[in-house]
Order: C-alpha cells, then structure tokens, then sequence
C-alpha cells in the first residue's frame, strides 16, 4: 500500500519507493521470512501471522489500487 501511494499519488518511480522501503523489507524478512516487496501474496503467509488483521477497500476508493 505505501508503495502504491508513493508511485501513484507522489509520482516516485518504482525504483525509488523500493529503495526507501528497503530497510522495512529487511526488518520484516528477517522477522517473519518474507519479503514484502515481493511476489508473496498475503493469502501465502497467513498461517505464521500472529496478530489478526481485516482489510477492507471501497469500490470507489482512489487512495488504495483495489489490486
């Protein structure tokens, strides 16, 4: 989601937003063993989350892609 906002609404090149989030997508692989910046779709890792989360979109919701 911060990556889509950062290319979408910031204009910053994909390059860019994957280069700043860099440092979480360490912190997180190193924590739960998977990359979010990635093609790991949560549906893949749900099983090792601990903390339950519900995410919901409007259809006419023009901060978040639907995808």
């Amino acid at each position: 989601m911060i990556k889509s906002i950062m290319i979408q609404h910031h204009k910053i090149s994909s390059f860019l937003a994957n280069l700043s989030l860099y440092p979480v997508k360490f912190s997180v692989k190193s924590v739960l063993g998977f990359d979010i910046l990635g093609t790991n779709w949560p549906e893949d890792k749900v099983e090792i989350l601990k903390t339950p989360a519900y995410f919901m979109i409007g259809e006419k919701d023009d901060l978040v892609n639907i995808k």
